[in-house]
């Protein structure tokens, strides 16, 4: 996976198989969303995938939550190479 900030636009580069992991995600979701709707209940698993899916998506659109003014921001080059190596 590969993120690249530009100033007009941001892309996401996935290969197949990744493409397919967020494929998976967003069954995921749209079971925790089924459920909360037929049955206004949410199952604790499906609260942990949600929260699961929260960090994916960071690391997806290469963004980091900024305490400071409450919204996300692109995540510095600093961070983004060290999650990389890590």
């Amino acid at each position: 996976m590969k993120v690249k900030h530009f100033k007009t636009k941001t892309v996401i580069e996935l290969t197949p198989q990744e493409l397919d992991k967020y494929a998976e995600y967003l069954k995921e979701l749209d079971s925790a969303t089924s459920t909360l709707h037929e049955c206004g209940e949410m199952w604790l698993s499906d609260l942990n995938n949600l929260d699961n899916l929260e960090w994916r998506l960071r690391d997806l659109l290469g963004l980091e939550f900024n305490r400071d003014n409450w919204k996300y921001i692109r995540k510095t080059k600093w961070l983004t190479t060290y999650h990389k190596q890590h």
